[in-house]
This record gives C-alpha cells, structure tokens and sequence, in this order.
C-alpha cells in the first residue's frame, strides 16, 4: 500500500511540475521557413505543445499570430550561434502521425531526435548551443577527443531534464528517440531510444537498417557497437560501406 501510495504521489508531482514548466515557455528568437517559400523572422512559442506554434515579430508586440504547423518546413532557433538548431515536423516508421523532431547530425546518413515532452526538446536547457555543436565542441577539446560524443550530449540533455525527488535523487521524466535517415528512405527510421525505463531492441533495428554492411552488422551483433556508438557506427559506414 506504501507503494502504491509513492507512485502516486511522483505521479501527481511529476504532473505538476510539468504544468509549472508548460506555463513558462518563453518566445525564442528564430525563423520559420513555411512550404509556401514565406519566411516568418522574429520570436517563436511552443504554447501548449510542439504542435501549437506562436509567432510574434518583435518581443513587444502583445498579440502572437498562430501558425499551422502543417505549413512549416523548418524552424531554426539560436541563429547567432555556429550551429543553428533546426526542428522538423517529419514522418517516422514509429508513428502515422507527424512527429516533432530536431536535426543533430547532417550527412549522408541524417541524425534526429524526439524527446517523449516535445515542449523540452525544443526549451531543453541546451538551447544555447545545438546538439551538433555541443558534439562538435567535444571534438575540438584535448579533454574530450577520447569519450563518445553522442553518450555525453545524452547525459547532459538528460540531467537538464530532470527533477529531484525526495532523498535527492533524479527522475528523467522523458525519452530521446533517435532517427536515422538516408536519401532513400521514406519516413526517418526509429533506431532506439534512451531514457525513461524504454529502450528499442537497437542491435535488431540496427543490424537490419545496416544490413548492406555485413561488417558493421556484425560489430552490433556482438554487441561491440551500441546506440551510445552512433558517431562511430556512422563514420565506419560512411567510409566503407556507403556508396
């Protein structure tokens, strides 16, 4: 009964917590590119999901416009930094619904990713530096050439994304799906997924998504390349396996 009783209490705080973040949302500066070739330049606002957009052109003007997120192509935010972080809304093999994505990694094999509260994939603590640039930078640091860049982005988008409980501990309160996608491809490929107690069987997913790799595939088969190797698993297909 005790424990019943605690699950239901994280429940209600973790229900809370969620209306207090969802009340908080700030406009961000950015740009909205729409299919109609119209570009909307200003401050945007995810209101009550990734799925319903605000826009105002300047941070004083007091009523927003509300735009259809069917009629947007890309949406950039962070445009002073090095990276800019561009978000999608794209069809995966996951879902027959749109799906609110961002853009980490480009090149021949595309990169993205979902958070299960899409309103913190797109106000993450990160929003200062995009995903790519924060591997990026990894890269360039002495202290960092030897560690797995994408593991260390999920770490820090992870503890960004969590609340404490009682006893001090951590929650994550989402999951981080990633996406894989080639020129052939129909919809991005759901590959696995990190966080919340969920996780896709990557080793099955992989293996077939690579399969035109014997090499490759048999590395994850033996587990010897994992989700956490992204960069690699990439790189080594890139060099010998893509056309």
């Amino acid at each position: 009964m005790k424990r019943i009783l605690l699950v239901f209490s994280i429940l209600i705080s973790l229900n809370n917590f969620a209306q207090l973040k969802l009340h908080k949302k700030p406009y961000l500066k950015g740009t909205i590119e729409l299919k109609s070739g119209e570009i909307l330049k200003g401050f945007i606002k995810l209101k009550n999901s990734a799925f319903d957009v605000r826009f105002k052109e300047t941070e004083s003007q007091k009523k927003a416009s509300k735009v259809k997120f069917k009629e947007i192509k890309e949406m950039i935010t962070v445009e002073d930094s090095l990276y800019k972080r561009k978000f999608y809304y794209k069809k995966t093999d996951k879902s027959k619904f749109l799906s609110f994505v961002e853009l980490i990694h480009k090149g021949k094999t595309d990169v993205y990713i979902n958070n299960s509260i899409d309103l913190d994939l797109f106000y993450s603590k990160n929003k200062y530096i995009s995903a790519e640039e924060w591997m990026q930078r990894m890269k360039d640091d002495f202290l960092f050439r030897n560690t797995n860049h994408l593991e260390m982005f999920d770490n820090y988008f992870a503890l960004n994304n969590s609340i404490g409980v009682a006893g001090g501990g951590l929650i994550d309160v989402s999951k981080i799906d990633y996406f894989l996608y080639k020129s052939t491809d129909k919809t991005l490929i759901h590959i696995g997924s990190k966080g919340n107690f969920l996780y896709k069987n990557f080793k099955k997913t992989a293996s077939k998504y690579f399969e035109d790799c014997p090499e490759l595939v048999e590395k994850i088969k033996l587990r010897k390349l994992k989700l956490k190797h992204l960069t690699e698993i990439l790189n080594f297909y890139n060099i010998n396996c893509s056309k």
